[in-house]
Parts: C-alpha cells; sequence; structure tokens
C-alpha cells in the first residue's frame, strides 16, 4: 500500500483524535468554568452567612449593651457605697480616737510653736512645778470623786460591788498615769534634770495633755459606773474570768497527765475533780445570790432594762460554765434520795441560778411586767437548749441528766406567766419549746426533757380557753405535734408518743366545742384535725409512719409483719376517733374537721395499698382491714342525738362514693362492701325517716351512684346488695311514709337529670356522678373490664 492511500487512511482517524480533543478541553474548559460558579456562589453564600452572623452579634451587643451598661453602673455604685461606708466607719474610729486624746493633740499645738519662737530663755523649774501642782490637784479630784460611784453602788446594789469597783482597771489606770504626769513634772522640775529650755517646756506640755485625756477617761468612766448595767457586765465578767481561769488549769493538768501516761478515759473525772474542788461553785453561787438580789431591786423600782441585763448575766454565767464543764460530767447517787437516778455536782451551780431566775419571775409576775418575763422566759428556753447538748454516757447510751431540771424551772416559768395572763411571754416560751423540740439531738436520751415540755404545752394549750380569743391555743398544739411527728419520723417506738398525745387531743375536744358554740372560733381550724393544712395533723402523723416501710430486696423473705407499726399507729387513731365519737360535738364546725381528718386517714390506707413497698403485697391485707373498720366509725358522727348539718355528712358520703370507686376499679371487693355499710348505716330510715327524709333520699342517691359503678364493672352481685329497697319503719305512719318516698322519688329523678345533661367537660374532682359516669365509661371502653370480674361478684 502506497504512501498517498495511508495518508487517505490516517487523516479522518486524525481528525477524529483531534474532535475529541477538543471536545475534552470543552467538557474541561466548562467544568472549570461551572466549579468556578460554584466556588464563587459559594464563597458568596458563606460571606453573605458571616455578614448575618456579624449582624446578628452586633445587634446581640447592642442589646446587652444597655444591661452591661446598668450592671457596670449598679457596681460602680455598690463600690462607692461600700467605699463610703468603709471610710465612715474609719472616720468615726479615727475621730473617737482623736477625742479620745484631744487634749494630748491640742497640747502638741504650744510644744510646737516653742521651738518656731526664738525667745530668752531661763528656769523651767517653776513652771514644771507649777504643773505638778496642777495635775496633784487633779489627782486628789479623782480621788474624791471616785467616791461617788461606790457610794451610788452601795445604795443601789451591794457592798461586794464595791470591791469590784475598787479593783476596776479604768481607774487605776487614770491614777497611775496622773501619779507618773505628776512625778515627771517634779522630775523636770529639780535640779537634776540639766535639758534645753524647749525640750524641757515641750515635754511639759505634752504631760499636762495626757494628764486632762486621763481626766476625761475617768470622767467618762464614772457615768458609766454609775449605770447599773456596768456593774452587772464587771460581776459577769469576773466570773468569766474565774471560769476562764480554772479551765486553764484543768487543761495545763491534763497535759501533764497525759505525758505521764493517763488514759484519756480519766479526763472527764480529772475535770470534775479540779471543778468540784476549786473555788469557782463557790463564787458563782455568791455573785448569782447578788444577782438575783439587784433584779429584784430592779424589778421593785420598775427599771425593766436593768432587770433584764441582770437575767441576761445570770444566762451568761450559766452558760458559760455549763459550756467549761460539757467534758466532765459525771453522775452520783444522792444519799438522801437514792431512787432519783444518777446526780451532777453541776446542778449544784445552775440550780441556784434557776431559782434566781424563779424568784425574779414571781415579782415581775406581781409587778405586770411582762417585758422582764419575756426575757426569763428566753433565759430558760436558751439554757433548755444548752443543756440537751451536755451528754453523759449511761449504761451505754447518751443521755443529758441536766435536761429535766432546766425544763422543770422552764415549765414553772411559763405556767407563771399562764397565770398572769402574759400573752407575749407565753408565745416566746411556745416558740422557745418548740424551737428546742425540733433541734434535740436524735441519738441522746432526752425523755424526761422532752415530756416535761410537752406537759407544758399542753398545760399551756388547755389554760389558753380560759381567754376569750384563746390565742395561744393554737400554736401550743402545733408545737405538740410537730414534736410528735419529728419523732415518728426519727424513732422506731410510737406507741406511748401517739398514745399521749391523742389523750389529750381528745381531751381538748369539748374545750374546743365549747368555744365554738359559744361563737368565740377562731378563723383557724384545730391543728390536730387540719388535714389540708397543717404538715404535722393526725393524717400527715400515720403517713410519717407509713414512709418508715423499707422495700423488700427481692429474694429475701419476711419473717415478721412489715405493716405492724402502721397497723398498730392505725389502731390507736381509729380508738381515738371511737372516743370522739362519743362525745357531744353539738352543732359545731369541728365536726367537719374530725370527719375530713377521718377521711385522709382511710386515704393514707388507701394510697399505702395502691403503692405499696416492694415485697410487701402479701401483708397488704391487714392494711385493708384497719381501713375497712375505720370507714365503719363515720356513721357515729351522726347521730340522731345530736344536732349537726346535714351538708357535712354529704360531703362525707361524697368520699366515701369516690373511693369505692377507686376500689371498683382494682377489684377491692371487701372495700366495696365496707363502702357500702358505712353508706346505708349514715342514714338508716328507721332513724331519719321522719325527721330528715330529704337526708335519707341524699344518701340514697350516693348508693345508687355506687350501684351503678358496680353495674359498669360487671359486679352485679355488689349492685343487687346496693339496690336492696328501704323497709318501711315500723312506727311510720303512712303520711311519713309517702312523704319519705316522694323525697327519694324527687332525689332520683334528680340523679337522672345530672346524669342526662353530664357533657364530660366540666368534671369537678369531688364530684361522684361525673366520676361514675367517667368510671363505667372506662369499663365500657376496656376490653378487660368484663372478664376479669369473678363469678362470685357477677351474681
Amino acid at each position: 500500500m502506497s504512501g498517498s492511500e495511508l495518508d487517505s487512511i490516517r487523516r479522518p482517524d486524525f481528525k477524529r483524535r483531534i474532535d475529541r480533543a477538543k471536545r475534552r478541553a470543552i467538557g474541561r474548559l466548562r467544568v472549570i468554568r461551572k466549579s468556578r460558579k460554584l466556588a464563587m456562589a459559594r464563597a458568596e453564600k458563606i460571606a453573605r452567612r458571616a455578614k448575618r452572623r456579624a449582624l446578628v452579634q452586633v445587634r446581640v451587643v447592642r442589646s446587652k449593651l444597655p444591661t452591661e451598661k446598668r450592671r457596670l453602673h449598679a457596681s460602680f455604685l455598690m463600690r462607692r457605697i461600700r467605699w463610703e461606708t468603709s471610710a465612715r466607719v474609719y472616720a468615726t474610729r479615727a475621730g473617737e480616737f482623736a477625742l479620745k486624746i484631744s487634749a494630748t493633740l491640742l497640747s502638741c499645738i504650744p510644744a510646737a510653736l516653742v521651738f518656731f519662737f526664738e525667745g530668752q530663755g531661763g528656769k523651767a523649774s517653776e513652771s514644771h512645778l507649777t504643773a505638778a501642782q496642777i495635775i496633784g490637784a487633779a489627782l486628789a479630784l479623782v480621788l474624791s470623786l471616785s467616791i461617788i460611784p461606790a457610794q451610788r453602788a452601795a445604795e443601789l446594789l451591794s457592798m461586794p460591788i464595791l470591791h469590784l469597783y475598787a479593783k476596776d482597771k479604768a481607774l487605776i489606770s487614770v491614777f497611775l498615769i496622773l501619779v507618773g504626769t505628776t512625778a515627771a513634772s517634779v522630775f523636770l522640775g529639780s535640779l537634776a534634770v540639766d535639758i534645753p529650755f524647749r525640750w524641757a517646756i515641750a515635754l511639759q506640755f505634752l504631760l499636762l495633755g495626757v494628764s486632762f485625756d486621763a481626766l476625761r477617761l475617768f470622767y467618762s468612766r464614772v457615768l458609766d459606773l454609775l449605770v447599773p448595767s456596768t456593774a452587772i457586765d464587771i460581776v459577769v465578767s469576773t466570773c468569766e474570768r474565774l471560769i476562764a481561769q480554772v479551765s486553764n488549769v484543768v487543761e495545763k493538768f491534763l497535759k501533764v497527765q497525759s505525758v505521764s501516761g493517763m488514759s484519756d478515759e480519766a479526763q472527764p473525772v480529772t475535770r470534775a475533780v479540779v471543778f468540784a474542788n476549786s473555788h469557782v461553785p463557790r463564787h458563782l453561787n455568791f455573785w448569782t445570790a447578788q444577782l438575783e438580789e439587784f433584779a429584784r431591786r430592779f424589778v421593785a423600782r420598775k427599771d425593766t432594762s436593768a432587770a433584764n441585763h441582770t437575767i441576761k448575766g445570770l444566762e451568761r454565767i450559766g452558760l458559760n460554765y455549763l459550756e467549761a464543764r460539757k467534758k466532765s460530767i459525771l453522775l452520783h447517787v444522792d444519799p438522801n434520795f437514792p431512787f432519783s437516778g444518777g446526780m451532777s455536782e453541776i446542778s449544784n451551780v445552775l440550780n441556784p441560778i434557776y431559782e434566781s431566775i424563779s424568784s425574779i419571775v414571781t415579782d415581775a409576775t406581781a409587778e405586770k411586767n411582762e417585758r422582764i418575763v419575756t426575757r426569763c422566759v428566753n433565759s430558760f428556753g436558751s439554757m433548755v437548749e444548752a443543756t440537751t447538748f451536755a451528754t453523759t454516757e449511761v449504761h451505754g447510751s447518751l443521755t443529758a441528766p441536766l435536761a429535766f431540771g432546766a425544763a422543770f424551772y422552764f415549765d414553772r416559768c411559763i405556767q407563771s406567766a399562764v397565770n398572769a395572763q402574759m400573752p407575749d411571754a407565753v408565745l416566746s416560751g411556745i416558740a422557745d419549746i418548740e424551737r428546742i423540740l425540733k433541734r434535740c439531738p436524735e441519738n441522746v436520751d432526752l425523755t424526761g426533757a422532752i415530756s416535761k415540755l410537752r406537759d407544758c404545752l399542753f398545760f399551756v394549750a388547755g389554760a389558753g380557753y380560759a381567754r376569750d380569743d384563746h390565742l395561744w391555743t393554737f400554736p401550743a398544739v402545733s408545737a405538740m405535734l410537730k414534736s410528735v411527728n419529728r419523732e415518728l419520723q426519727a424513732n422506731g417506738d410510737h406507741h406511748s408518743v401517739l398514745e399521749e398525745l391523742l389523750e389529750r387531743m381528745a381531751r381538748l375536744v369539748p374545750l374546743e366545742v365549747a368555744k365554738d358554740i359559744a361563737g368565740q372560733r377562731r378563723l383557724e381550724t384545730f391543728p390536730a384535725y387540719n388535714s389540708l393544712g397543717f404538715d404535722a395533723s393526725l393524717p400527715f402523723l400515720l403517713q410519717s409512719i407509713s414512709q418508715k416501710i423499707k422495700p423488700v430486696e427481692s429474694g429475701k423473705r419476711l419473717r415478721s409483719d412489715p405493716f405492724a407499726d402502721f397497723v398498730e399507729a392505725a389502731t390507736e387513731i381509729n380508738h381515738h376517733f371511737q372516743r370522739l365519737a362519743k362525745i357531744d360535738l353539738k352543732n359545731s364546725l369541728l365536726r367537719k374537721w374530725i370527719v375530713d381528718t377521718l377521711i385522709a386517714t382511710v386515704r393514707v390506707h388507701y394510697f399505702l395499698m395502691v403503692a405499696p413497698p416492694t415485697g410487701t403485697e402479701g401483708f397488704i391485707d391487714e392494711v385493708k382491714r384497719s381501713m375497712t373498720s375505720m370507714m365503719s366509725w363515720l356513721p357515729r358522727f351522726f347521730p340522731e342525738t345530736q344536732p349537726f348539718q346535714e351538708h357535712f355528712a354529704k360531703e362525707a358520703a361524697d368520699d366515701i362514693v369516690l373511693l369505692g370507686i377507686e376500689a371498683l376499679r382494682r377489684q377491692w371487693w371487701d372495700v366495696v362492701r365496707a363502702c357500702e355499710t358505712t353508706l346505708k348505716a349514715l342514714a338508716p330510715a328507721e332513724v331519719f325517716g321522719e325527721s330528715k327524709r330529704y337526708f335519707v333520699a341524699d344518701i340514697q342517691q350516693h348508693i345508687e351512684i355506687l350501684a351503678r359503678a358496680a353495674d359498669g364493672a360487671g359486679a352485679k352481685s355488689i349492685a343487687t346488695s346496693l339496690r336492696v329497697p328501704i323497709n318501711r319503719p315500723s312506727g311510720m305512719n303512712d303520711s311519713s311514709w309517702q312523704a319519705l318516698l316522694s323525697a327519694l322519688s324527687n332525689r332520683r329523678r334528680h340523679l337522672e337529670e345530672e346524669i342526662a345533661g353530664y357533657r364530660g367537660s366540666r368534671m369537678r374532682r369531688r364530684d361522684p356522678v361525673a366520676t361514675m359516669l367517667e368510671f363505667v365509661k372506662a369499663c365500657q371502653a376496656s376490653a378487660s373490664g368484663t372478664t376479669s370480674v369473678p363469678n362470685s361478684q357477677r351474681g
């Protein structure tokens, strides 16, 4: 094949390759252009997004700018106020200090001027001697005028205060300063001193200034000593100093014993022996008697401020001594009272203080000075609280042996305030007792003291009914309930505490009824039966016990009933309701609160049955029997022999119907039977058929509502039992029987109208009709609602 032929063959193929390469290049160029456009679009998008973010941040900063500005301004103002306050404090302190040494500061001026003026020097001895005479005269004046506060103290207080005034540090300091400046002036004026004239005169001016400042200090101290509170502070300081000295000696002695190898267990004995054999108890008893005498004089003079200050001093002495002896409490048996238990020699100091304050209370109540009595009550409260933490170990358990004595005197003080009709003092005592019972250590045996404080609260609560306003009754009852609630939460043994509380509440109920009937009812509800607004009422106490029931671990077998404590407490409360049912409550509002409390207690049983702790489901029958037993006592609160408001019973019937519907929902047939028995016993026709026929008709309407709920649940036998018609009472005439039948027909018609008008949009929480209709609707919608009912309940 020739070359021309080969060229003719290769040329189309070459063109084809060139065209292909050209198309490939054009395609790549298009891709590059497209990628470039996409990149530019992406870059523009990112730039727009960044711009939007920047604008958002700018807006945020602008929105936060006023807030930040206000914050900075507020911070600046706070710092400025803090700085001004600090500057004012420092300026005040500097001014007070400058005023104390004002004479010295002023004497610096002529002392400095001596160096600036040139004059003919001379003898300075005459000037020094003259100054010495001036200062000596001031010293004589000090000694003569110091008799004034001593004479005042001897007349107003007692002679032992003179010994304390004679040892007053301020007076001794003034005396020493004046003696020193006088001696220095005489020394400068003697021939033995040869110093320049200017220096001698400058020093003499300074000595005069110091002397005059000492005179001013003496004047201020004399004014303080004329105030009775200053003498009280001196006595208290003396007692505290004695206690501190003996405490330091004890600590040094214990260090020596520790180095010698004595065990730590012997340290309390050593402390007690040293304190008992020291002079501290004797001196404290002496000054306690002196303070009592001072306070009684102040009470007679109607000097309330001084008397309160004296009582505060007695409290400080007792608290300081108790704090010093807290680690050295030893008990011994008193040979005169061998069966009274262990006693401590600390009481030899504390009991005189208690007796002194009690004597002051007696005088203050006689003078009708309530402020002093309130101060005594507060002092006793502080000392009782302090004694609860002064513990020692007896037979392996901690006890506070000093607490009962303080509680005993505290009780006497509050009883004196009650008898004197001083409400502020009594209310203050109730608040102190509540605080003490709240802060008591749980691991310390305080049975005697707590029992005494509760006895005091019960006395106050009962005495409050003697007043028209019974101002302190409800606070005292509330404090009792709160203390019992705290003990039930902390202590496992609740039988005696709860039984004592219920006994006292039952004794207060007739007094509350009498106040209610007399038209002196308060706006508050009796705390024990305030089931909604008070967190320590009877239902809450029972709930506290139920919360102590612990879940059982999986696979662990119980050997005892976990609900035993709960059932026992519920039985005690049930007995309490039985006792209340025998009291004539008359037409008082207290009947409603008691019934509401009973229903709330039944509800506590119900909620425990609904959600028992894990692993305790097999023991729930005892709780169920306790609930039905408590429920059966509801009709006893609406007897024929007592007047009562019918709507109270109707509201209770609403709660029973709601409980019965919940029992139907959970297939607790024995609970439903108990609800049926309770409703039928609430308004029997043979009792109320003639006098309150519409009341009977209303209760029959509630029974019909529960029967329709039983129909919805498929419990035909229960519904049939509920619908058993009432029989005509034997002694009822025809007209009364027809009136009763008319009332029943009227209430049945109302029930049908209410059911027909129900739309389901306004369901009230306590509406039995709405609850029944919703329950029937749920039963009809549930496929298992009809198959789960046992044949024994179907009929």
